[in-house]
């Protein structure tokens, strides 16, 4: 973890850590749906909602003598474990870095990092789809349109290889390299 942070440039301390302690907590109960094709009718989906880790992640105590260290493993739950094998989502720390006061940015960032290098040809994804998925917090799309905007192109700004057109009714999404290349060795 204290490497990590120091990559991250975040310096570690009491008021990190007490941070992270909320967010770990956050992460140990969020639950996800996840969206699978039907095993039967591929033109049907199926729903199933799963968290993210078994049990939770947490500081352990140390004795005294010692300050708080983390768990060293993690158990992620077998329906996360299944998805993350299958469709794997590369991110650089740079990125991460750079957009860590950011966090609708940072957001939209992991989004186009899992979607675009997936992609086949292009895709349309209309104002009212990403309403739905980014704009929990805006109240009607006029609102939300240009935070978003502002909030896309911070992420743009670090996915160089991103292709992604902005048109009236939403965005295009075409297929695009990884934001982080992973070479084999």
């Amino acid at each position: 973890m204290n490497a990590w942070l120091d990559r991250m440039g975040i310096s570690s301390g009491g008021t990190t850590y007490k941070a992270f302690r909320e967010q770990a907590t956050r992460l140990s109960t969020c639950r996800l749906v996840f969206v699978k094709p039907h095993d039967r009718d591929p033109r049907k989906t199926v729903n199933r909602r799963d968290q993210l880790v078994d049990g939770t992640i947490a500081l352990q105590e140390g004795d005294s003598r010692q300050s708080s260290l983390w768990v060293e493993t993690v158990r992620l739950s077998d329906t996360f474990w299944s998805e993350l094998r299958k469709e794997p989502v590369v991110i650089w720390d740079g990125a991460v870095r750079v957009l860590a006061e950011k966090s609708h940015a940072l957001d939209i960032y992991c989004w186009l990092a899992h979607r675009l290098h997936t992609l086949e040809s292009p895709v349309g994804v209309d104002w009212k789809s990403l309403h739905a998925q980014f704009g929990a917090s805006y109240k009607n799309l006029r609102q939300f349109k240009p935070r978003f905007i502002d909030s896309l192109n911070e992420a743009l700004a670090t996915y160089e290889d991103a292709k992604v057109v902005l048109e009236d009714r939403g965005l295009v999404l075409h297929p695009s390299r990884p934001p982080l290349r992973i070479t084999a060795g």
